[in-house]
């Protein structure tokens, strides 16, 4: 297995960290919530170099990004994508990420089942997938990537990870959908359960992955807020009434009146402007994850007002 540690890099991005995998030489593949609204990320590998990359295909759809490195990032191993024909529940497999940073991270569990969401197959697995491991490659033992860790249930739950079956990886880098027909062969696995066997486990775990995210978001909007309190007292002379938790997702309704902003602060407001879209993004595509897993919109809401990120844009 050490054979596959110098395909896998670390993904920094201007708001985080994650995981990627290169395909081969010119291509990787992450998750799109590690990317997300990046249009180029730095890739570094164990032993430190630094490569940009772009990010030519986004589907958050799939939480799956394809990276472009001008010239090929020169590894000589690229990993080798599976198939749901490869895999096999109870079969042994191991998880390489960066958890905290901490590069070139193995864990090892099993396949503990397949499962469908929509038009996507999840392979869920025991194996330690923490935040960081977001995007690396979840491998069998013969070294093939069956799957794109994405993320893991925390709270009540113990060893519940998931992982994008490397089959929408593939139709991503060949130009189509990223989505695996429902018939896709499964090989010898048990019987496909029904619809709704399983889908309570999926949707615990999409509301766990909501929860996380929102998290996240409110301690940037905490921030936000400060930067709000500034821009009013210098560069706004009558600041219009909004709706939601924040005073300032007023920015988000098409009747702000951009235009009054203090010339002497245009550069601030831009920027100010330009990391409330990144939330709103962020937001918008959580609450698209989390209503695919079968996470109640009563919940969503729930989670939203309980870190005062309350406002009824996000679902639109």
């Amino acid at each position: 297995m050490a054979l596959a540690l110098p395909a896998v890099v670390l993904v920094e991005t201007p708001s985080g960290k994650g995981t990627g995998f290169f395909v081969n030489s010119d291509t990787a593949i992450t998750n799109a919530h590690v990317v997300q609204g990046s249009g180029y990320v730095t890739l570094v590998s164990a032993g430190g170099e630094r490569t940009s990359a772009r990010v030519a295909t986004y589907a958050p759809d799939q939480d799956l990004a394809v990276l472009k490195v001008s010239g090929g990032h020169g590894n000589a191993s690229p990993l080798t994508l599976g198939t749901l024909g490869d895999v096999r529940v109870g079969e042994e497999v191991l998880a390489i990420g960066a958890p905290l940073g901490l590069q070139n991270t193995v864990t090892r569990g099993i396949v503990s089942a397949v499962r469908r969401s929509g038009s996507m197959t999840l392979i869920q697995t025991d194996a330690a997938i923490n935040p960081g491991n977001s995007g690396g490659p979840l491998l069998d033992q013969s070294g093939r990537v069956v799957a794109i860790n994405t993320m893991k249930v925390s709270g009540a739950a113990e060893s519940l990870g998931f992982a994008i079956a490397a089959d929408h990886a593939r139709a991503l880098i060949e130009g189509g959908s990223a989505a695996v027909p429902a018939n896709a062969r499964l090989g010898d696995l048990a019987p496909q359960p029904a619809e709704a066997e399983g889908s309570e486990e999926l949707r615990d775990g999409g509301e766990a992955a909501f929860e996380q995210v929102v998290a996240d978001a409110a301690r940037r909007a905490d921030a936000l807020d400060d930067y709000w309190t500034r821009i009013t007292h210098s560069c706004l002379p009558k600041v219009p009434p909004g709706s939601g938790d924040r005073e300032w997702f007023v920015v988000f309704e098409p009747s702000f009146p951009r235009d009054s902003v203090n010339p002497a602060c245009a550069d601030m407001f831009h920027d100010f402007l330009q990391a409330t879209s990144m939330l709103r993004t962020r937001m918008s595509d959580a609450d698209d994850a989390a209503r695919r897993a079968g996470v109640y919109p009563g919940t969503r809401r729930e989670i939203r007002s309980k870190h005062r990120l309350a406002w009824d844009g996000w679902e639109r």
